[in-house]
């Protein structure tokens, strides 16, 4: 079970308002990675709820005031989602170790990481458990220059991680990945993806 989008995003908006109550909606928007309108519309409906209340001490200056109904619902919405997070992990701790002991069955002894985000982070922790050996990290869009001590490389720099097997641990889209990987790497390498 999914925690919706919807509730993920009102947990977010409850944390930053209770974190800066002058937090102004252009700078929730920056935060969040939402649309200034999408803000909008969330801060109306949470409003309406009773969530918080909107004072104006300065003069357009708002400040978000949590009620005791906003940290009730910020407090059930963090409870939903540590049940959600541990969910998730149970549920990638079983896929990858599969997708792991599968690779290694094909008598594949190195894999080199697509994606560096939390999946990556797990998948690198049960790596620890196999004989496979981690021998680069690449990604389209790299938003750190290192994973664990190893550089992060864009695709097209992939040859100087020699021979490797790549494991997607982006899930976002990776069937795409997977085929524009292969389109682009030709059959030299193997493209794995995670799957339940």
């Amino acid at each position: 079970m999914n925690m919706e989008k919807k509730s993920l995003t009102t947990l977010h908006i409850l944390k930053e308002i209770e974190a800066d109550n002058q937090l102004s909606q252009r700078e929730l928007s920056k935060r969040l990675s939402i649309s200034l309108g999408l803000v909008n519309q969330f801060m109306k409906r949470l409003l309406k709820k009773g969530y918080f209340k909107i004072t104006t001490l300065p003069p357009n200056r708002a400040r978000y005031l949590l009620t005791p109904k906003g940290f009730t619902e910020k407090s059930r919405l963090t409870l939903e989602y540590m049940k959600y997070s541990l969910r998730f992990y149970s549920n990638m701790k079983v896929l990858i170790r599969s997708q792991l002991e599968h690779i290694v069955s094909k008598g594949i002894s190195s894999v080199i990481l697509y994606g560096t985000g939390e999946v990556a982070e797990l998948t690198y922790l049960f790596l620890q458990e196999t004989p496979l050996e981690l021998i680069g990290v690449i990604s389209d869009k790299p938003d750190q220059t290192s994973f664990y001590g190893l550089p992060i490389l864009p695709i097209n720099k992939i040859e100087k991680l020699g021979k490797g097997t790549i494991l997607i641990t982006d899930l976002d889209q990776p069937e795409q990945t997977k085929t524009r990987l292969e389109n682009d790497l030709g059959n030299d390498r193997k493209v794995f993806i995670l799957r339940s």
